[in-house]
């Protein structure tokens, strides 16, 4: 019988990159994270924006970028940037979205803007839509773009309402984070039972195990 552990993760020191258009829309994700007025005090405002604040026994960092979705930027400009950005790779990218302003462009170059992070930045990629018409939970409405990357993204898509809390963005970074060590976990056990199987079919067949 096959039992799943999902190991639940707490990173020590946290790396999140928040991606994103609006500038205050991106401060806004920023200042929640750390429960703090932290951004949005320098002006003008950099495109890559980063502090690191002690939040609950951990220290976090939050990369703020605001230019990355920009599509006149070319992708050897995008990787310059983002190699600058976020030694070693983030654990969690944000993508701060507007769902009024999300366009087939932006969708279009987000996976190049994506992969200058790492191999598997999309696993570890959550949306946050935070359109100030769906701050209500009970007010929505789609966008076929961010639909069609929600389902493409590990960690889905929040709607940041009224009622959003601190410890809610938090928590599904965490919960990112420990998918992905579940799924390693699961991949390193596969293995050790297929070496496991390949010994028993060679005691079967007589064959003596290599040395």
């Amino acid at each position: 019988m096959y039992v799943q552990y999902v190991l639940c993760v707490s990173v020590s020191d946290l790396r999140i990159v928040l991606v994103g258009k609006n500038e205050s829309e991106n401060n806004r994700v920023g200042n929640l994270i750390f429960n703090k007025n932290v951004f949005g005090k320098k002006t003008p405002q950099p495109d890559v924006d980063t502090l690191t604040e002690r939040v609950e026994r951990r220290n976090i960092t939050v990369i703020n970028t605001t230019h990355l979705l920009n599509p006149e930027l070319r992708l050897k400009e995008i990787t310059q940037y983002v190699s600058r950005l976020c030694p070693p790779e983030p654990h969690v990218i944000i993508l701060v979205l507007q769902l009024n302003d999300f366009s087939q462009k932006n969708r279009d170059i987000l996976p190049s803007v994506l992969n200058c992070f790492g191999e598997h930045a999309m696993k570890c990629t959550m949306i946050l839509t935070t359109d100030e018409e769906t701050r209500s939970a009970e007010h929505t409405f789609e966008n076929e773009y961010i639909q069609e990357i929600s389902t493409e993204c590990g960690g889905g898509c929040l709607q940041l309402t009224q009622n959003t809390k601190h410890s809610q963005i938090l928590q599904r970074v965490d919960e990112i984070i420990s998918q992905g060590v579940a799924k390693e976990t699961q991949q390193v056990s596969s293995l050790h039972e297929e070496d496991r199987r390949k010994q028993r079919r060679r005691s079967r067949s007589g064959e003596r195990p290599y040395q």
